[in-house]
């Protein structure tokens, strides 16, 4: 049984404490540790074997914190995720209007270029400004963040897993507020233009014929063949297929 506080607002030099009441149904012994989410904070959030948490803030840091509690007792294992809002007295964070809710997940062709403007406005009308966090798995081509206008730009590459998942700090010098982004890459079937016809040919002949194909990203058609007969081959730049079939191969021959 797990009974926990997820969210919670805290004030900037203050302290985050908080115990978790665990139990374990077969009264095993339990392992607590914390996982942190990145950007991580000056200090980091630390829990005793009593499973109480602790925490301290400090200025500059980019609001949420987040980190899971993971629970484990050997075989079974829980992800407690926890999310901590920072303030500053007098001085309110920099308002988000896009991406809406902090977060943008989104869809592109792989090769194509993400592009996005990040609109914020800061109540007390102070200057903002803005820091990429980098993806824990940086993608072929780097990320371009405008530290003053927020302006997102990217090239992906073929190459890129997918998601590409990266955040942003926007900035009024004293309250931070972390956005999130994931983008998913989509890598379009090349599609067949020209198939090759069944055909009839009689054993001394040669066969020669060809395949095409496009990609919808433009990437340049490599060929195979999957299941050919003996003695056929397929140039992989030009699709042309040539076969010189034997008489140990008289009837029917399928080719993928």
């Amino acid at each position: 049984m797990i009974q926990v506080l997820k969210q919670v607002q805290l004030l900037i030099f203050y302290h985050f404490n908080y115990t978790l009441d665990v139990e374990d149904p077969e009264k095993q012994k339990i392992k607590l540790q914390i996982l942190p989410h990145p950007p991580h904070p000056v200090n980091q959030a630390e829990i005793d074997t009593n499973g109480t948490i602790s925490w301290k803030s400090e200025v500059g840091e980019a609001s949420p914190i987040e980190f899971d509690v993971e629970i484990s007792d050997g075989v079974n294992n829980t992800l407690i995720p926890f999310t901590i809002k920072l303030i500053v007295t007098g001085n309110e964070p920099p308002t988000i209007t896009a991406p809406a809710g902090e977060i943008l997940k989104t869809t592109i062709n792989a090769g194509s270029e993400f592009t996005f403007q990040i609109i914020a406005s800061d109540p007390e009308q102070q200057e903002l400004s803005y820091k990429l966090i980098e993806p824990l798995e940086p993608p072929v081509n780097s990320i371009s963040l405008d530290s003053t206008a927020g302006y997102l730009s990217w090239l992906s590459n073929l190459m890129d897993n997918s998601p590409v998942k990266f955040g942003a700090i926007v900035s009024d010098g004293e309250n931070n507020v972390t956005l999130k982004f994931e983008i998913n890459l989509e890598n379009k079937v090349p599609e067949f233009t020209r198939i090759p016809d069944n055909a009839v040919i009689y054993v001394g002949d040669s066969y020669i014929d060809s395949i095409k194909g496009t990609d919808p990203e433009g990437i340049d058609i490599v060929y195979s063949l999957i299941t050919p007969p003996g003695g056929m081959f397929i140039d992989s730049t030009t699709g042309e297929i040539r076969w010189f079939p034997g008489e140990n191969q008289m009837g029917e021959n399928t080719i993928n």
